[in-house]
């Protein structure tokens, strides 16, 4: 998998960022919430969590990605209904992975 940054110049909730976790791991999540105090509320779209980034951990936004040979827009209308979608299940989500490996395993 690839992606294309950019230097972001302003940031909206469903962008997903790149950052640098104050371990310094690089991650690549979708931005929730800015918060009032001005972080950031960030969920990764495997994560049943969120975490909580200061602004100056961003590093850039993604404007593209390719997936198995596939490019991917992060504003795409599918995009965008995955972000839509797909969030509210966060509390749910190893459920739903440990069912999704389990059918594979079962159907290939």
């Amino acid at each position: 998998d690839t992606v294309r940054l950019i230097k972001p110049d302003s940031l909206k909730k469903g962008k997903i960022l790149f950052f640098r976790r104050k371990s310094g791991e690089f991650i690549l999540h979708r931005l929730r919430k800015i918060l009032p105090d001005g972080k950031l509320l960030m969920n990764g779209d495997a994560q049943s969590w969120c975490e909580i980034i200061d602004m100056d951990q961003v590093l850039g936004e993604v404007i593209s990605l390719r997936r198995n040979g596939r490019e991917i827009k992060p504003d795409g209308i599918g995009s965008r209904l995955w972000n839509i979608l797909w969030y509210p299940t966060r509390a749910f989500r190893p459920a739903i992975w440990i069912t999704w490996a389990f059918l594979r395993r079962i159907f290939g």
